[in-house]
């Protein structure tokens, strides 16, 4: 009975720490996107012009 009661909370804690981890990395690529968006838009002051062209 107690086992399984670990087992249950252990699988809760890594579902939880799975859907951080997806969060985390779902916020960063949206980052990232705006980063790059806002840069195409504003090409003449971009100091990464070189490299995207």
């Amino acid at each position: 009975m107690i086992t399984a009661k670990t087992k249950t909370k252990s699988k809760i804690e890594a579902t939880k720490s799975k859907i951080e981890v997806a969060n985390k990395n779902l916020i960063e690529i949206q980052n990232r996107k705006s980063f790059f968006e806002n840069a195409l838009a504003n090409l003449n002051n971009n100091p990464f012009r070189i490299v995207m062209l």
